[in-house]
Formats: structure tokens, sequence, C-alpha cells
């Protein structure tokens, strides 16, 4: 029986011959054959990340710098791979932005992202709330973005998702 060592060894020579195999992009037999580090490159494609804001409420001002710092998040974000990691990196950025644009941080204490069911204690200590479509290729997701102005507070409903966790803010 052979060991181990010896099974791991005939495995990685195989994928070695596999990975280093020279197959012709030519036809062969009426078949087109390509290699397989082509094959590779297709499906680790980068799709780009697309935003569009598609409502906006509150002041002018406020909501063009909400605009502003989505478009500068999605800018930042660039090309990439997994879902997932773009809307973790869209809703970290764009808040970012938000919060470094802020025209007013004694009244603005937060700015939130949040593509869950939502509720606020007080709507007149909203501002700039935009509805923000996030794609990449087939995939979109929809995000409310908004400032809140203290006092107030902001609620989550539901469990925040697949990748969100939920919580409450309270803005004093």
């Amino acid at each position: 029986m052979p060991s181990f060592t010896t099974v791991v060894a005939a495995l990685a020579g195989c994928s070695a011959i596999v990975d280093g195999a020279a197959l012709p992009a030519n036809i062969q037999n009426g078949l087109t054959t390509t290699t397989l580090q082509t094959r590779d490159n297709i499906l680790s494609k980068r799709e780009p990340v697309t935003v569009a804001i598609l409502t906006a409420a509150g002041t002018a001002a406020v909501s063009a710098i909400v605009s502003q710092a989505v478009t500068a998040a999605a800018s930042f974000i660039g090309d990439i791979a997994s879902f997932d990691s773009g809307r973790e990196a869209f809703t970290k950025q764009t808040t970012d932005e938000m919060m470094a644009r802020n025209l007013d941080p004694e009244r603005f204490q937060a700015a939130a992202c949040y593509n869950r069911g939502f509720s606020v204690a007080d709507t007149a200590n909203i501002d700039g709330q935009s509805s923000i479509k996030f794609s990449q290729g087939i995939l979109n997701t929809d995000y409310e973005c908004m400032y809140i102005a203290a006092p107030n507070q902001f609620f989550t409903e539901g469990d925040g998702g697949f990748i969100n966790e939920t919580a409450d803010l309270t803005c004093l």
C-alpha cells in the first residue's frame, strides 16, 4: 500500500503536468482547444462596481455630499472579484467619506448606509437620505444612505442579513 507521501507526490506530479500542459489553442480533429491558464483567467474575471443614486431627499447641500461620497466610494473600490467584499467595502467607504465631508459634525453625529428595514425615532433629524443601487455584474442590492442628526435613534429591523450584524444606534 502506498504511503500518504507517495500519494501526495503523485497527485502533485499530476497537477504539475496539468498546470504545465501546453494545450495548443488551435483546431485538432475538428475541436478547438485552449490553455488552462486562459480558462482560469476567464473564471477569475473581476467585474466593475457601479452605483446609481435613485432618489435623494433632504437639503440640497447634504444630498450633494452623500452623492459625492457614494461616487468616491465606488471609484475607490474599482473592480472586485467578490460581490460581498464589494458591498462591505462600499458601505464602509461611503460612510467614512460622508463623515469626512460632513458639513455640520456637531449636528450630524452619524452616517448610515443600510440595505434592510429600519426606522428612526425622529425623521426630522435625518438628512440627505438617498436610495443607492449597488451593482456588480448581474448582482445588485439597494441601500439607503443618510446622515443622522442628534438627538435621534436608528433602529435596525430584522437580523441584518447574511453579512450584516444588526445594531441600533443612538445619537445624543
